[in-house]
């Protein structure tokens, strides 16, 4: 479980939020969204355990990320996987990045990530693309690719800021398909979007509830499919 305890964080211009407080089970399915500059980006590094509160802690299965031991924070990230908005690969292609994450990840045999790396790229409709230069890819190429470099590594927690915002409407049905699988293999998904968007895929588990600047919806891990908003 991974828990925020009366997180803060202060920015240029004074407090982006104070007290935020959130329980996020193996297998649940959470939206955050929040007007801009509200701070969304910054919560999402609070929770991956690479952007110390101002205020507050947060905890990984009832370890301190923040206030207990030095490399907590480092542990975590081992098993927590991060889709940025702001997506900077340099000159790397898609392939070397997946070199780059099987080294994060222990190393994998070659013939093995090959493979798996071609299986996860053909998921996220993007077949024989390992050759090509990352900043080439569109906006949307670029976050699924980035999606598919982090389940590489098989993380326990996935943090993605404003992914559907950005992959496309053709996507969105293929996204919210793999977040249901993954919660119910108990994967914990935490996204972040400005407001829900239309005709959204995954109905909501209960009504939303108010957290500082932002709303915190949990979404259905189940096979079923039900357009809101």
């Amino acid at each position: 479980m991974l828990e925020a305890f009366r997180v803060g964080m202060i920015g240029r211009s004074g407090t982006l939020f104070d007290g935020f407080e959130a329980a996020f089970r193996d297998g649940d399915i959470w939206l955050v969204t929040g007007p801009p500059a509200s701070g969304k980006s910054r919560l999402l590094a609070v929770l991956h355990g690479d952007g110390r509160p101002d205020a507050g802690d947060v905890m990984f299965d009832g370890v301190p990320l923040y206030r207990g031991t030095p490399d907590a924070a480092s542990r975590f990230r081992s098993t927590a996987g991060l889709v940025d908005e702001m997506i900077d690969a340099g000159e790397h292609s898609v392939g070397e990045l997946f070199r780059l994450a099987s080294l994060v990840a222990g190393g994998v045999p070659e013939t093995e990530r090959k493979a798996r790396e071609a299986a996860l790229l053909s998921m996220v409709g993007l077949p024989g693309s390992s050759d090509y230069a990352f900043r080439s890819l569109s906006m949307s190429e670029q976050v699924r690719a980035s999606l598919a470099i982090e389940l590489f590594r098989g993380p326990r927690v996935l943090l993605l800021d404003a992914p559907f915002a950005r992959i496309g409407k053709e996507w969105t049905e293929m996204l919210s398909a793999l977040f249901r699988a993954l919660a119910r293999e108990g994967r914990i998904i935490v996204f972040t979007e400005r407001e829900i968007p239309p005709l959204f895929p995954m109905k909501p588990v209960k009504e939303s509830t108010r957290c500082g600047p932002f709303l915190l919806t949990q979404l259905a891990a189940g096979s079923s499919v039900e357009a809101v908003g």
